[in-house]
């Protein structure tokens, strides 16, 4: 059963879509105090504005804009309140536990993925990651972006078929992203699981301001006081956690930029170098070969010019 269902006030409007299983709720509210908002698995995603949310324990998560709260709560839970002079603009997805569990069980039984120290226990609560992401550096950033879409075009009449392939998508990519998570977590070796849960959201909170500032190559000191670890702990828990130091993670993504960059054959190579802070170009292509197994002029004589014909 698909149904599409529109509440108007003059101070709030939201268009629910329910399938079998899951639902995505568009809104635009100012003034909006609703109980109960937590419901089976649930992202809240904010595309213009803030939202507060509390959960049956009165923590506070504060949603700004571009940013989306995902989590598994204490079922029929939980408070969202907004209050703005202005529309403040969001969509909330709720995903069926009973979709989840497929998913998990079909993951479980292919050998890409070792799921058997990952139960389905840890995707419900009170074993689910809760947290707040940057939607533009999530995994999740192709089904938030596609949402949006359907937000800004809400009275275009969206398929059953294509709104039941997103919900199953978007729970696969949440299954995923909790398995890693998971996986994060069991290399920290620390005793207690609440200290794991919290260096693993400062390590989050650290990686996602090296996805935004990797070309400016940012410094420990900077990755340390924006994620509030120490350097000595960042350093640590940031290797055992991804298997890679915060200088390997920044580095690794500087040179992905700039082989794109070269591929692309946009600006020449000491710009691509300098774009990507390297101090020069020896050090930008011993990097480069480093990683590649190649110079990056090679590749650069790799990409073949686009001929246009006219007539």
């Amino acid at each position: 059963m698909y149904t599409v269902e529109t509440i108007e006030t003059p101070l709030n409007n939201l268009t629910r879509l329910t399938g079998s299983s899951g639902r995505v709720v568009f809104s635009s509210l100012k003034k909006w105090h609703n109980r109960n908002v937590f419901r089976d698995i649930s992202i809240k995603y904010v595309l213009k504005g803030t939202e507060y949310y509390f959960d049956s324990n009165r923590v506070k998560y504060r949603v700004d804009q571009g940013q989306f709260l995902l989590g598994a709560f204490q079922q029929d839970s939980g408070e969202c309140i907004v209050d703005s002079s202005a529309s403040v603009e969001g969509i909330c997805l709720y995903i069926k536990p009973e979709l989840l569990s497929d998913i998990h069980a079909v993951l479980s039984n292919k050998n890409k993925y070792d799921l058997d120290a990952f139960s389905f226990s840890h995707l419900s609560y009170p074993e689910f990651f809760n947290h707040i992401f940057a939607g533009r550096h999530s995994p999740l950033q192709a089904q938030l972006s596609k949402c949006a879409s359907w937000y800004y075009f809400r009275d275009s009449v969206i398929p059953e078929e294509l709104f039941n392939e997103f919900i199953v998508e978007t729970a696969e990519k949440i299954v995923l992203l909790q398995f890693g998570i998971h996986e994060s977590m069991t290399r920290l070796n620390f005793l207690k699981k609440a200290t794991r849960r919290e260096i693993l959201r400062r390590l989050i909170t650290a990686r996602e301001y090296m996805e935004e500032n990797y070309l400016l190559n940012p410094s420990l000191e900077e990755i340390s006081f924006y994620s509030s670890l120490s350097k000595y702990h960042l350093l640590r828990c940031f290797k055992l956690a991804y298997r890679q130091t915060p200088f390997e993670y920044v580095q690794n993504k500087r040179l992905v930029h700039a082989k794109t960059a070269l591929q692309n054959k946009e600006a020449e190579l000491k710009d691509i170098a300098r774009l990507c802070s390297f101090s020069d170009l020896a050090s930008f292509s011993k990097a480069f070969k480093r990683k590649f197994g190649m110079p990056p002029s090679i590749v650069q004589k790799q990409v073949q010019p686009v001929y246009s014909f006219n007539g």
